[in-house]
């Protein structure tokens, strides 16, 4: 007989009863996404020789390194207005962690028009971070043909979360095959979501040893869900040898 298994439900929003069916698959794994360069540049620590004279006249001259360079200098020496208009004039030139940082501290201000603006540029550039942010916001909106379509994108780069959130639209439209390849990919890095979700699929199509491997994995790492599944799958089996 087959099994039907719900994919996983999302967690409860704050405030409110527990919405129903399958998650957005990034919501609460503990994968984090690949940085982009605006993370990259946050990490490094700043070069004692930046100061005004030596990147002011570089900018002038159109230099976009030396352009965001400025607004950096700028921003942290609180001159918050000369900051914006420097990185928004890098980001205007094409400098591609200019255009990261716009769209992070657009999504940040909640102006989502600005901030799909500047992620969709940056995407474009082949940031694989921008272009899960903006497959993110898009399918907020409403829009998941193409937000599948940068999903897509990522996903063949490697993002993990990409993988996994492309594997959850593609169920939604029950396409399982592709569903379960992304879901594949995502769990050969540990994404939790993919691991639980790959084991729900095994006991529907009725291989409940499958989804015990795939659910022991996940609990293993500390997936409550995964472990709360496994535990009722070995009961049941357990009552089922008894009874014969």
């Amino acid at each position: 007989m087959v099994r039907r298994i719900r994919i996983l439900p999302r967690r409860r929003p704050p405030g409110g009863a527990a919405a129903q069916g399958p998650r957005s698959q990034q919501v609460d794994d503990n994968v984090p996404p690949a940085p982009s360069l605006w993370d990259d540049y946050l990490a490094r620590p700043p070069e004692p020789a930046d100061d005004e004279t030596r990147w002011l006249g570089e900018a002038e001259n159109g230099d976009t390194d030396a352009m965001f360079a400025l607004s950096q200098l700028y921003e942290t020496t609180g001159r918050v207005t000369d900051a914006e208009t420097w990185r928004r004039r890098a980001a205007t030139a094409g400098h591609l962690t200019a255009i990261t940082a716009e769209a992070h501290l657009h999504t940040q201000r909640g102006s989502t028009g600005e901030a799909r603006f500047w992620w969709r540029q940056a995407a474009e550039l082949g940031d694989q971070h921008a272009r899960y942010s903006l497959a993110l916001q898009l399918e907020r909106d409403g829009e998941t043909d193409e937000a599948e379509t940068w999903y897509l994108a990522a996903a063949k780069d490697g993002h993990v979360l990409a993988q996994a959130q492309l594997a959850y639209l593609l169920h939604q439209r029950d396409d399982e095959q592709n569903a379960d390849y992304w879901w594949h990919r995502a769990a050969e890095r540990n994404h939790l979501t993919a691991l639980y979700n790959l084991g729900a699929r095994a006991l529907e199509d009725d291989r409940p040893h499958d989804a015990e491997t795939w659910w022991a994995r996940a609990a293993d790492l500390g997936h409550l869900d995964s472990a709360h599944r496994l535990a009722t799958l070995l009961a049941t089996n357990q009552d089922d040898r008894a009874k014969h």
